[in-house]
């Protein structure tokens, strides 16, 4: 069974929360993927709806995901809906996701511990 995922069930799932959240400010860690962008895009309705800010800060790593044109290209489309994503670098290299599988750690764990 597919459910439909929308603004309105979502806001029902978790009025709870929503309701303790008037003038407050909310932090978000966005990933930049279709799943996080979704939530940004419920924040942003419900920041209106139920008057609390929220503020969104976005990992560009590992580098290979996250190059300068693509950083560009969210930026201005959030920015074009009125949200700003700050950026946050690590400034590592992606080396260390190769370095990791090689002693049998996991690439997916580093990335995870980084942002």
């Amino acid at each position: 069974m597919t459910r439909k995922l929308t603004y309105a069930g979502w806001k029902t799932v978790n009025r709870t929360v929503l309701e303790t959240l008037p003038g407050k400010t909310v932090l978000m860690a966005f990933s930049g993927g279709k799943d996080g962008s979704i939530v940004l895009h419920f924040l942003d309705i419900a920041g209106k709806e139920f008057g609390f800010e929220f503020e969104i800060v976005g990992a560009t790593f590992p580098n290979h995901v996250f190059p300068r044109n693509e950083v560009e290209r969210l930026s201005e489309y959030w920015h074009s809906r009125g949200v700003v994503i700050r950026w946050a670098s690590p400034e590592l290299p992606d080396s260390v996701l190769d370095e990791a599988e090689r002693s049998g750690g996991s690439a997916c764990r580093i990335c995870q511990k980084t942002k």
